[in-house]
């Protein structure tokens, strides 16, 4: 099978999505990059949360934990484990793509930007860059896994609409933390909402493009093999 033809099975509105978050992201990175307009506005915000002692609320510390990194490989294992027990094997490489090699990338793309966090006096100073957000990311793309896993396999609607409504509440929950807390700028938040929503979507769709080509290819595969011997 031709790859043009799996590609036909990629919706079109998926690829304007996939379009919007990667220029969005784009724009973001650059503006961060060259101290633009938009990133400007970030350091009234933060002063406005800090003078209203955002940092200090027991709540947020708590919910911030969503997207910690132990939280989320944890989660992400138990994830794959899931999938095994109910023979979901299909979901496996996007589980391990989207989720733990996308951890790494963003840690990668925080070295490379460099970005200082925001800094207070009486607030812990963190020095690990900032931009793009690491616990957002890793709250979008482990929790997202879950929203695409829920769509695409619960057929008890009222279970779906909880499990959807919680993932994505998980994930908006730890972008508004993270802000809360002073721990990232708003554009250190929406840059990893935007490239991790358009990673977590090439993951799922090339997943599904390589099973389908590999699987219309594999009984060719396979009698060319035999003819050879």
């Amino acid at each position: 099978m031709k790859l043009s033809a799996c590609l036909a099975v990629i919706p079109r509105r998926a690829f304007v999505l996939f379009g919007v978050c990667s220029a969005l992201f784009f724009l973001l990175a650059a503006d961060v990059r060259y101290h633009g307009v938009i990133s400007r506005m970030d350091r009234p915000i933060s002063q406005m949360l800090h003078e209203r002692g955002a940092a200090k609320m027991l709540f947020l510390r708590c919910a911030t934990e969503l997207g910690d990194g132990g939280v989320v490989e944890r989660f992400a294992w138990a994830l794959a484990g899931l999938l095994i027990l109910i023979r979901r094997w299909h979901y496996l490489p996007m589980l391990f793509l989207a989720v733990l090699l996308g951890e790494r990338l963003n840690v990668r793309m925080q070295v490379f930007f460099g970005r200082s966090r925001p800094h207070f006096e009486d607030v812990p100073a963190m020095t690990h860059p900032g931009f793009p957000s690491g616990h957002v990311a890793g709250a979008v793309l482990v929790y997202g896994f879950l929203i695409v896993l829920a769509v695409n396999e619960l057929r008890n609607q009222s279970l779906k609409i909880f499990s959807v409504s919680f993932a994505i509440l998980c994930i908006l929950l730890v972008g508004v933390t993270r802000i809360g807390l002073l721990a990232h700028y708003p554009t250190d938040v929406l840059g990893s909402f935007c490239w991790c929503t358009a990673w977590l979507m090439g993951c799922y769709y090339g997943n599904i493009v390589a099973f389908r080509w590999s699987k219309a290819n594999a009984e060719p595969w396979g009698s060319a093999q035999g003819v050879g011997h």
